[in-house]
């Protein structure tokens, strides 16, 4: 009797290690998605306020030779990030290579877009960066 208490213990415990384990899986999954959704969110900002500026100094006068170290600076930005999502999706590969059972919706709202907000042209405050490269 005292044998099949032994065994019932030890496979209690192991289930709920398991448990635990997949519990932690999944909530550093869930970390992740979170991070990539915030990457993917700054660079659409990014996108959004290049465009902004690009149109608004156009409209004043500049030429395209003048954008180009607005440019630039916002392109290295968006490849860093773009790198950071590359890196953490590894991450997510590597916790489901090492055994973790990571289901799809875990952190689902995390990775969800949301639509950039529109601003009436009005509103908008846009450094001309003209003045910048002169």
């Amino acid at each position: 009797m005292a044998g099949f208490f032994n065994k019932f213990s030890e496979a209690v415990g192991d289930a709920f290690n398991k448990a635990s384990d997949v519990a932690g899986d999944l909530t550093q999954t869930a970390k992740f998605k979170m991070e990539i959704s915030k990457y993917n969110g700054e660079i659409k900002e990014l996108e959004v306020k290049l465009g902004r500026d690009i149109v608004a100094s156009r409209l004043k006068g500049a030429t395209n030779e003048s954008l180009f170290p607005s440019i630039d600076e916002c392109m290295e930005r968006i490849v860093f990030l773009k790198s950071e999502i590359e890196r953490v999706e590894k991450q997510i590969a590597d916790l489901k290579e090492d055994g973790g059972d990571v289901s799809k919706e875990a952190g689902a709202e995390a990775s969800q877009e949301k639509p950039v907000e529109e601003m009436p042209v009005e509103e908008m405050v846009v450094e001309d960066i003209s003045e910048k490269t002169e």
